[in-house]
């Protein structure tokens, strides 16, 4: 099923560990037209703060209830390095953020995400085994 981007916005955020925040925004790659990044806003009132997670972050999404949960701790997008999520994202923030939460790059490779069918559904395999 097709969904609008809009409609996503505003859905929770929930690490392995509590809720992290909104979606508020996306950032969708030019080439490849696919989204690369949620802006999630986190924090209170007085100490708002606006983080990228990536889809490959995602645990599962619930439809239902309008949240996506994240294979993250909420100590770890905490800490995740500050961005200006009103400027495009360069590939140096985008390597800085690949490097922190351990993905790899996209970027240089077939497929939407850098991987092959065969090794997406290899790591899936493994995810679901671990579970």
């Amino acid at each position: 099923m097709l969904r609008s981007l809009k409609e996503l916005e505003g859905y929770s955020v929930t690490a392995t560990d509590g809720d992290i925040g909104t979606v508020v925004d996306f950032f969708i790659d030019d080439q490849r037209h696919a989204v690369r990044y949620l802006v999630v806003e986190m924090g209170g009132i007085f100490d708002k703060r606006r983080v990228l997670i990536s889809p490959v972050s995602f645990r599962e999404v619930d439809w239902s209830t309008h949240r996506f949960n994240l294979a993250l701790t909420v100590d770890k997008v905490q800490h995740s390095p500050d961005v200006d999520v009103d400027m495009p994202v360069s590939r140096q923030i985008e390597q800085e953020y690949s490097r922190y939460y351990g993905y790899r790059y996209y970027w240089g490779y077939t497929g939407v995400w850098g991987l092959t069918h065969i090794q997406v559904c290899s790591q899936t395999l493994r995810g679901e085994m671990n579970r």
